[in-house]
């Protein structure tokens, strides 16, 4: 089993929210943000049309003749049926807010030509900050602040063109992190990726089926660890041919691991995805025999 983690890597999830984003709100600033066949008519309070877009209480915009008329409410609720998905505004500029399902706002952000440009605000799902930080042309450029949950600052971070060049971390109770060495760390197996690799070689079995039909191969497994260290949502990517045995007991040992060391983002503890081969591999260079259908 010396190969079983050859291959091994792994992404942070840097933030979840982005699942959340179902309603969109425009805040009428700047130019409209649809393509050339939008028609885009402006309120003002009392309901009559208005050429002044800043001051517009909400707009009404059509798609194409073909679609049904949207309308956006500034500070108000959307029918569900009236908000669109991020995906399906063609071009974004100006102020957006975003709101998820229980109409919380969970981003409000400036936009340039499709690009994130000037301040960008996040919120937890209670409405209370999250981050804020500031865009140059799609750059985090600029000092950036991120918070707990309860309101305490987590990091400081200074970006100069989307580089990282400066940061300070905080602890929840307010006081400085002098122990955390970076602001972003990945989930590690509890003594690194070689005690990882002698958990597997001592806890995989090679299945019978797969000894007795000389089958080898890697199962390429994905899986995610929480904010607490746990392990969830064990998926099979891609199996070992003709060897369902052995993806079932990738599965099985992935599941029995023991509590990781969680990730951290802006010192903040969150949810990230692993993508993990493991290897089956006979000693002596068996032939391969056909499984019986």
């Amino acid at each position: 089993m010396d190969d079983a983690c050859s291959g091994f890597n792994a992404d942070i999830c840097k933030n979840t929210i982005m699942r959340y984003l179902l309603p969109v709100f425009f805040l009428c600033i700047g130019s409209p943000i649809f393509a050339q066949d939008t028609i885009a008519t402006y309120f003002d309070w009392a309901g009559n049309p208005t050429t002044n877009i800043s001051s517009a209480v909400f707009f009404r915009s059509k798609i194409n003749p073909l679609k049904p008329v949207k309308t956006y409410y500034r500070g108000d609720s959307l029918n569900e049926n009236d908000a669109f998905k991020p995906s399906q505004i063609s071009e974004k500029n100006g102020r957006f807010i975003f709101i998820n399902a229980d109409k919380t706002v969970i981003k409000d952000i400036v936009y340039k030509q499709n690009k994130p440009h000037g301040q960008a605000l996040a919120y937890y799902e209670s409405g209370t900050i999250k981050d804020m930080e500031f865009y140059k042309n799609g750059l985090l450029d600029s000092v950036c602040t991120y918070y707990y949950k309860n309101g305490i600052v987590s990091s400081i971070e200074h970006y100069k063109l989307d580089s990282l060049i400066a940061y300070e971390l905080f602890h929840e109770d307010g006081t400085k992190d002098t122990v955390t060495g970076s602001a972003e760390i990945m989930a590690e197996y509890p003594g690194g990726v070689v005690e990882m690799k002698r958990f597997l070689a001592n806890n995989i079995r090679y299945p019978d089926a797969a000894l007795s039909l000389n089958l080898e191969g890697k199962c390429f497994l994905q899986f995610q660890v929480d904010e607490k260290g746990q392990i969830s949502n064990v998926k099979v990517m891609r199996g070992v041919p003709d060897c369902p045995e052995c993806d079932a007991e990738s599965v099985r040992v992935v599941k029995a691991m023991p509590l990781w060391k969680p990730a951290k983002v802006h010192n903040r503890y969150c949810i990230s995805t692993f993508n993990l081969p493991i290897s089956f591999k006979l000693v002596g260079g068996k032939k391969k025999k056909r499984r019986n259908r």
